[in-house]
């Protein structure tokens, strides 16, 4: 998961991680992954440029609400 300090929405995806039990790893905007190079990776892909990314192995699952969305539909399985 790609996260920022002080974003609200990346607290909801960490907490909604915990809840789950699932184990995630956290790239941390500006600390470990510059404003430059995360624009540079996401420019021209059909995300917008906010944060919380969040990622299923190579699969970009979206934001927190897409968050939200996966583990609803891994609940249903």
């Amino acid at each position: 998961m790609i996260s920022k300090d002080n974003c609200p929405y990346c607290v909801k995806a960490k907490a909604l991680f915990k809840t789950y039990d699932v184990p995630v790893d956290v790239l941390n905007v500006p600390d470990d992954l510059s404003r430059d190079e995360f624009i540079n990776i996401f420019e021209g892909m059909e995300q917008p440029l906010t944060v919380p990314k969040v990622y299923a192995g190579s699969e970009v699952i979206g934001g927190y609400q897409e968050l939200v969305e996966y583990f609803r539909e891994l609940g249903e399985r």
